[in-house]
């Protein structure tokens, strides 16, 4: 018994002081090395941003067949600080739009271009057999004049009556719409050099040819939007619909790992002489959130 502790204890203490050595060299085993993995990146010297339509929500749509009722509930992000939006949904899909059928409340963005809207129609007997559609309008009204009536938002509808009385459900998404320059996407590319330069490029495409659009790097991101930091050249589109801008900023140290996103907005000039938002072209067309790389 005597010899067997003994060589119990000399082999524990052997374990003990491979485990030590282990640790010492920096070992994958080494508690302190797991904690550092697993640290995260609070700045870079690289990022990227996707560009996507804009803005971007869901719409929750319900039909009580019972007490004749539908019920829509909608959250949008990506709007025009504090502006507000027609809402209506139409006949028809969002590829080919048809006539209006139901005139909801409009839609009030806050400061960070949000807005919520839960509203109630009633006296809807029955449902469209055909296709319908929920559509987002740039406003403030449905005039012609600064593309006030253009749609920037959509979502498809495909629900359709049952034979059961239970009320029905359907979740959407808004995607982008057949007006010019709605369904646009692009990239955005960023890099910090040893002279604390920040240096910016975006390529964006789908847009309509010729035009002209302010693109900014903010601080926030997509869904709650913030101040402008960084103003790039402003994007031109070449025949195929696609533009290109850069810049270099100075005094930028490092990219942080959250807080800036990239917009592209609908027109070149988006605020008036007293440097007030004009809703209309302000709004965000394209939006991406600057991730590290």
């Amino acid at each position: 018994m005597q010899i067997r502790t003994k060589k119990t204890l000399i082999a524990l203490w052997a374990a003990l002081a491979f485990m030590l050595a282990l640790t010492a060299c920096g070992s994958p085993f080494s508690t302190t090395s797991a904690v550092q993995n697993v640290k995260t990146a609070t700045s870079g010297k690289t990022a990227t941003a996707v560009l996507l339509h804009s803005p971007v929500g869901t719409a929750d749509v319900v039909w009580d067949p019972q007490q004749q009722t539908l019920t829509v509930t909608m959250q949008v992000s990506g709007l025009a600080p504090n502006s507000p939006h027609p809402l209506h949904i139409h006949l028809g899909v969002c590829d080919d739009p048809g006539t209006m059928l139901y005139m909801l409340p409009n839609l009030q963005a806050n400061a960070s271009g949000q807005a919520s809207i839960n509203a109630i129609i009633k006296g809807v007997a029955h449902l469209p057999k055909s296709g319908w559609l929920i559509n987002v309008h740039n406003g403030p009204t449905m005039a012609a004049q600064d593309n006030q009536n253009i749609a920037i938002a959509c979502a498809t509808l495909t629900m359709k009556e049952a034979t059961t009385k239970a009320p029905l459900k359907e979740h959407v998404e808004l995607g982008g719409t057949t007006a010019a320059n709605e369904s646009v996407s692009g990239t955005a590319n960023f890099s910090v050099d040893t002279t604390s330069t920040l240096s910016v490029s975006v390529k964006v495409h789908g847009l309509e040819p010729g035009s002209h659009h302010a693109v900014h790097v903010h601080a926030g991101n997509c869904n709650r939007q913030g101040k402008m930091l960084y103003p790039l050249i402003d994007l031109v589109a070449d025949a195929n619909g696609d533009a290109n801008s850069s810049a270099t900023f100075s005094g930028v140290d490092a990219i942080p790992a959250s807080g800036w996103y990239v917009n592209v907005h609908f027109a070149k000039l988006i605020t008036d002489q007293k440097g007030q938002i004009i809703s209309q072209v302000f709004n965000p067309i394209a939006c991406g959130n600057v991730v590290l790389s």
